[in-house]
């Protein structure tokens, strides 16, 4: 071989090495492998979270066993959460777990299998919500859920279909398929009763089931709405209270609690009519229809309003306001100025009014 040649082959050869050389400098060697969206940015075990308003105010802590933070989509999904919220004054009001959750940079909480809401304050009379999920909104604390809740208070249960709640105000509301069972304290004493004005008693034979007032309540409806701070809780909707034998019908019904105070409950009826019943132990029942129905359980007695009406088999009373002594089964009519009350038994009628003349029967 020449020593042309040679030469010719040594400079093609570098200059071959000199074109891979550049083409492997242009190779970005910095390039990250490809990132799945699927994957979490980063994790973390055993976590501990504390929260402030923007004014400074603690608001919520949250605890939870593995957390998932997903930078794309702002995502955090907590395993075993645990929250808990706190007042102004910085005093913890309500715990919340779940066995999953979600939060979204719009601070809203989604909680997901087995969620339990705990009251932590000790005078609160809803004690429990539980459900299979729900959906807390961290900013305001509006909790709402389309599952089954159920309601645990102080004296009472309530179930039904989808809820709405405020956790800072204490306040929920069951939208469907309401049943709520209320356990109230056996009375050991009656109040005696004086009542003055146009008058008319009338006192039946009969004995009333003496276990009805000692029976739990069961209360029907279509909605609920839980006022925890006035002590308030408001049915609507083909409203059906029972207790033993007693059953009344209403369109509407308010319990109160009047000096949070158990066994003193109060319910108030209101329809168009509202109506009573109950069956007595000689089978014989009573019934009644009034605007508006006021049963105070301390008491055993359901005070009839507007255009009142109570009837046991052929003996039936009417007046403005009719007060049932549930125990004692008696009767006791009153009439407003100018109207008459008036006491049927069998073929005999007999009137009770004022001194002023009847205007109207």
């Amino acid at each position: 071989m020449s020593k042309t040649r040679r030469w010719v082959i040594i400079l093609l050869s570098l200059l071959a090495l000199i074109l891979i050389g550049l083409n492997l400098a242009n190779t970005d060697d910095t390039a990250q492998p490809e990132v799945n969206p699927n994957d979490p940015t980063y994790k973390s075990e055993h976590t501990d979270t504390v929260v402030y308003s923007p004014e400074g105010a603690l608001s919520y802590r949250l605890i939870a066993e593995h957390v998932e933070y997903f930078s794309d989509q702002e995502v955090s999904w907590f395993t075993k959460p645990v929250m808990t919220t706190f007042d102004t004054n910085k005093v913890p009001t309500w715990s919340v777990r779940a066995d999953k959750a979600k939060l979204t940079n719009d601070r809203m909480l989604y909680l997901y299998g087995h969620v339990e809401v705990n009251a932590l304050a000790p005078d609160s009379q809803l004690r429990k919500i539980t459900t299979d999920n729900a959906q807390i909104n961290l900013v305001t604390q509006d909790v709402t859920s389309d599952d089954m809740v159920t309601l645990y208070g102080t004296t009472f249960n309530s179930s039904g279909l989808k809820m709405r709640g405020n956790l800072r105000s204490k306040n929920a509301e069951l939208i469907e398929k309401v049943r709520t069972s209320y356990e109230i304290q056996n009375k050991q004493t009656q109040l005696k009763i004086a009542l003055a004005g146009a008058l008319l008693a009338a006192s039946l034979p009969a004995l009333a089931k003496t276990g009805d007032t000692d029976q739990p309540i069961h209360i029907e409806s279509d909605q609920q709405s839980l006022d925890m701070q006035g002590n308030v809780v408001t049915f609507t909707g083909n409203v059906v209270v029972t207790q033993g034998t007693i059953k009344i019908n209403a369109d509407k019904v308010v319990v109160t609690r009047p000096g949070n105070e158990k066994g003193k409950e109060v319910i108030e009826g209101f329809g168009n009519p509202a109506t009573f019943y109950q069956m007595q132990d000689n089978g014989k029942p009573v019934k009644g229809r009034a605007s508006k129905m006021r049963y105070e359980l301390q008491n055993d007695y359901v005070v009839l309003t507007g255009n009142a009406y109570l009837e046991q088999l052929d003996s039936n009373i009417k007046g403005d306001k009719i007060t049932y002594l549930v125990k004692e089964q008696k009767m006791q009519a009153f009439s407003d100025k100018g109207r008459r009350v008036h006491h049927r038994s069998g073929a005999v009628r007999a009137a009770g009014q004022k001194r002023q003349p009847a205007k109207e029967e």
